[in-house]
């Protein structure tokens, strides 16, 4: 019995100590990342098409019924400092009365910019918002 429990005694001092080693090594990898989230928010659904940054600095499109009927848009990315971050956003009123947006980008959760503006109606616009994410 005493030899048992000194066997697992030891047992957790040996793996125990490899555990904590392991997992903090992968941790520090992406110490460096951030996560950004990009925002839209509409009064009504005129969104016609988004372009923003992915994390590998890739311009990605987003039209037609994906984004058509959103009231509220957003995509997360887990970037790498510096990082320009990107959105571009075409707007369709076909409406009579103008519609407001506002446009976001959140860093680490904590929002960092935000444009407002308003689509006249029967009009077709493009906003734009970018902010450098430095560590």
């Amino acid at each position: 019995m005493k030899r048992t429990i000194t066997y697992i005694t030891l047992l957790l001092f040996a793996v125990l100590p490899a555990t904590v080693s392991c997992s903090h090594g992968d941790e520090s990898e992406d110490d460096d990342n951030v996560f950004i989230q990009y925002r839209i928010n509409v009064a009504e659904p005129v969104i016609a098409g988004v372009i923003y940054r992915d994390a590998t600095g890739n311009l990605i499109t987003e039209e037609g019924t994906s984004v058509a009927a959103l009231e509220e848009w957003y995509e997360f990315e887990h970037v790498e400092p510096p990082f320009n971050a990107h959105k571009q956003v075409r707007f369709v009123n076909n409406g009579a009365q103008p519609v407001p947006y506002t446009l976001s980008i959140f860093v680490e959760g904590e929002l960092i910019k935000t444009e407002e503006g308003h689509v006249a109606p029967q009009a077709e616009e493009v906003a734009l918002i970018e902010y450098n994410v430095s560590q």
